[in-house]
């Protein structure tokens, strides 16, 4: 049992930060969805930009649960590994893979409708002005 616990402590670390980061983020879109705003460039200058670092932090929590995920399927896949670091692997995947389906979720309103309106826009005004 000390052992699983020991192959599970960078996925509690990960998790604890990204619930910290997944409650500023709900305050975040708290935020941005009582601006009412239609404009998607206004929602993505909030606060100095706010909506923008937000979401590259969720490309950094998404890249660092990735990697973890790559870790534990190396070890999960090692025939020379105990069951418990095994075992561990196969939670930890699993823990992490509600973490980043969260994290797809909460950036997802507003600010990831926005960013994605924001490039359509900027794509088609880029288009037009190149014919």
């Amino acid at each position: 049992m000390k052992k699983l616990l020991s192959t599970l402590k960078e996925t509690v670390l990960y998790i604890i930060a990204s619930a910290i980061y997944l409650g500023r983020l709900k305050k975040l879109n708290a935020t941005l969805n009582s601006l009412n705003s239609k404009d998607p460039l206004t929602v993505l200058q909030y606060d100095n930009w706010k909506p923008i670092k937000y979401f590259v932090m969720a490309l950094v929590v998404a890249f660092i649960g990735g990697y973890i995920i790559y870790r534990k399927l190396l070890i999960i896949k090692d025939e020379e590994a105990e069951s418990d670091d095994k075992l561990g692997g196969a939670i930890s995947i699993m823990l992490i893979i509600v973490v980043l389906v969260s994290v797809l979720i909460a950036i997802n309103e507003p600010i990831l409708k926005a960013i994605f309106s924001v490039l359509i826009i900027g794509g088609f005004l880029a288009s037009c002005m190149t014919q």
